[in-house]
């Protein structure tokens, strides 16, 4: 994760070494928290991703775009945005962003740039 995003704050910074566009980081949403049963530790493991992602940003100065909470976050109930957000409930183990889901994103991203 490092080297990816070093390397492209380089890219975008110009001669005197000024970043001349965006770097911008999405974290990642458990699209598995409603299947508690067969994927008990899937939270965890997106909430320690998570933090690494954040860290790693912040050493680049690139915001965090929080798709985790935009997504319904730490929950421990039935999590119904997983249904509208992703395809889990439509077609099971696509963990793909809806429509809906993809609007729900960039929300986040406008919040987060101040856009």
């Amino acid at each position: 994760m490092r080297t990816i995003l070093t390397r492209l704050s380089a890219a975008l910074a110009d001669s005197s070494g000024t970043r001349t566009g965006d770097l911008v980081v999405l974290n990642m949403f458990d699209p598995y928290q409603n299947d508690c049963l067969a994927h008990p530790q899937s939270r965890q493991v997106f909430e320690d991703l998570d933090a690494r992602l954040a860290a790693v940003a912040a050493e680049v100065g690139a915001p965090v775009v929080d798709v985790f909470a935009t997504f319904g976050g730490r929950v421990t109930a039935q999590n119904d945005l997983v249904c509208t957000y992703t395809y889990m409930c439509a077609r099971p183990q696509d963990v793909h962003p809806t429509r809906a889901g993809h609007d729900a994103i960039a929300r986040a991203l406008h919040q987060t740039l101040g856009y």
